[in-house]
């Protein structure tokens, strides 16, 4: 009876996963379906320290990913219970067995994701999220496990704190005013930008670090 009681208890609890899952699930669509939804979000910008250090570290560790691709999105960022994933087209492979261009798979980070407390943000490791039709170039770790058996889920590096996703565009970027210790700052004030930074040297650095990954994979 004990057990009985166990196995009806674990699949209470799995029950409730599930809808909160769904209802999670439906609150970001909701969101993400409304015109210029970003504008009621923020986004953090990174330190400088950290950027300094990002830009000093990062290439190195980079060049060591099994997966460097060139990629472009086929469609927007699709937000989904804590996460989010994107599907790209692969243009070129510089590292990786078996993708080859052509290929269409689904990138997803730890970094990326929607935050709902306040201030309600956009999580995507100080990178704008990627724009479809443009190209990228991308490390990637590995395949993700996903449950429905889909294999063409991979997981860009996230042991950084920024997120390795460098545009092969030029953008102007530029910094917003923070208040007090908190580093987030409204959207639409750097909606423009590719790097989100504190000052003008840590988009320095950031532009720095893009410069450099470019430089070995183009």
């Amino acid at each position: 009876m004990k057990y009985r009681w166990l196995i009806f208890g674990f699949a209470g609890l799995y029950i409730l996963a599930a809808a909160f899952g769904i209802f999670m699930k439906e609150n970001y669509t909701n969101v993400t379906e409304q015109e210029n939804w970003q504008q009621n979000f923020n986004v953090a910008q990174l330190p400088e320290e950290l950027a300094a250090s990002e830009a000093e570290t990062l290439p190195e560790i980079l060049a060591g990913q099994p997966f460097i691709l060139r990629v472009s999105p086929l469609e927007e960022r699709e937000y989904i219970f804590n996460g989010s994933r994107q599907k790209v087209e692969i243009r070129q492979v510089y590292s990786g067995e078996g993708v080859d261009a052509g290929d269409e798979i689904f990138l997803i980070s730890q970094g990326w994701s929607l935050t709902f407390s306040q201030p309600q943000s956009i999580e995507c490791n100080f990178v704008h999220p990627m724009v479809p039709g443009k190209e990228y170039l991308v490390f990637l770790s590995g395949k993700a496990k996903n449950l429905d058996g889909a294999d063409n889920i991979y997981r860009v590096y996230d042991e950084s704190f920024i997120s390795p996703v460098f545009s092969y565009d030029t953008y102007e970027n530029v910094t917003a005013p923070v208040k007090g210790e908190s580093t987030y700052v409204p959207y639409e004030s750097v909606k423009n930008n590719e790097f989100f930074g504190c000052t003008e040297k840590t988009l320095e650095s950031m532009e720095a670090l893009k410069k450099m990954v470019l430089g070995m994979y183009s």
